[in-house]
């Protein structure tokens, strides 16, 4: 599909490296944005070196070629 534009993702990593929460908008495509979280959402990040939750706001972009 002709789909382009920012989704910008927001998520927590929990010290073991668990994504705690994660959200993604800004396309305006609902499903598309459901599967950016729900994808972020399975990353097992390696563990915290500093014990602490780690916040993220990371932009991704897509462009049709």
């Amino acid at each position: 599909p002709e789909l382009s534009g920012t989704v910008t993702a927001s998520f927590a990593i929990a010290t073991n490296g668990a994504v705690i929460a994660s959200t993604a908008r800004g396309l305006g495509s609902e499903p598309v944005e459901s599967c950016i979280a729900r994808t972020i959402q399975s990353i097992q990040f390696p563990r915290s070196e500093s014990g602490s939750v780690a916040r993220v706001t990371y932009p991704f972009v897509l462009r049709t070629h």
